[in-house]
Formats: structure tokens, C-alpha cells, sequence
């Protein structure tokens, strides 16, 4: 990760953002963490109808009767292959976007898996690359922080490889 996007990040925001259940991405993407998966008022104040769950184990969905889930089952080590699950990630949003529809992407932090996805998202959805992917996800969230392997893994895919899913 270069050294100018490590800097940037103040560590109150950072903070305050690992404590906050929910974070706004863009008009259709949230993300956050376990604790917003949870809290089904704010999921249905914010209009959230799909979720995106990242965890370590199978856990399942939390309210099956209230959203669309699709659940991925990883652990945030840097050796666990994060974009073997990107696709499926991405078609998942994209149907959300098609049906104009917004999504809650969540792991336990809301730091590294979700901030993966969500990284990989803004790269395909807007054709940019790691690096700004990042910025942007940090503008949304500060404490989007991927582990070393999948930052790794994420800039061995080019946007226009990603926007397959999109347009």
C-alpha cells in the first residue's frame, strides 16, 4: 500500500468509523460492521433491502424474511484468496443495482473483507484504479484497511476486468 494513502488516514477518524455500525460508499453501497448487520432499524431506515455478508464462519442470515442475502465465508488472512469471491460479490451488487436496490456489504470490523469488496466495487463500477478505489472507500468509511494479501490480490485485477460485471 503506498506510504501517501497510509498517511492520510487520521486515526480519530478511523476510530470513529470502526465504532460506527454503518457507512455510507456511494447511493447504493454500505457498508460496516457486524454490529450494523444486526441493527435491523437501521438497516430499514437507510432503506437497505440486500446484504452483503462476509465472516470467518457460516453464520446465517440474521433476517431472511426482511433482505436479499449473499453470505462469503473467509477469514481475513492474508493468504485466504478474497477475489476468487469477487465475482459473485459483484454480480450481487450489480443485480442491485439493477433493481435499484441498496446493499449493506459488512464483515465482523467493517475494515478488511468488506472494505476488499467494496474497493473492488469502486474499481469496476467507475473504471479506477487500487489506489483511488481505496481513497474513495476511505471517504466513505476511514477505516476500510484490506490485509496484506488482499491488497495483494486486488491490484493483480485491472478495472476493466471488473466493470464486466457492471456494464
Amino acid at each position: 500500500m503506498s506510504e501517501e494513502l497510509i498517511q492520510e488516514s487520521n486515526p480519530i477518524d478511523v476510530l470513529k468509523a470502526l465504532r460506527s455500525p454503518i457507512s455510507q460508499i456511494d447511493d447504493i453501497v454500505y457498508m460496516g460492521n457486524r454490529a450494523g448487520a444486526q441493527d435491523l432499524r437501521i438497516l430499514k431506515s437507510t432503506e437497505i433491502k440486500r446484504i452483503l455478508q462476509i465472516q470467518s464462519w457460516d453464520v446465517p442470515p440474521l433476517f431472511p424474511n426482511d433482505f436479499i442475502y449473499h453470505c462469503i465465508v473467509i477469514g481475513d488472512l492474508p493468504d485466504n484468496d478474497i477475489s476468487r469471491h469477487i465475482p459473485d460479490a459483484l454480480r450481487f451488487i450489480a443485480d442491485a443495482i439493477k433493481a435499484n436496490q441498496k446493499v449493506f456489504v459488512h464483515c465482523d470490523a467493517g475494515a478488511s473483507r468488506s472494505g476488499s469488496i467494496v474497493i473492488a466495487y469502486l474499481m469496476g463500477r467507475l473504471g479506477i484504479s487500487f489506489d483511488e478505489g481505496l481513497k474513495l472507500a476511505r471517504k466513505g468509511r476511514a477505516c476500510v484497511w484490506p490485509n496484506p494479501g488482499f491488497v495483494s490480490q486486488l491490484k493483480q485485477l485491472s478495472p476493466s476486468q471488473l466493470s464486466q460485471y457492471f456494464f
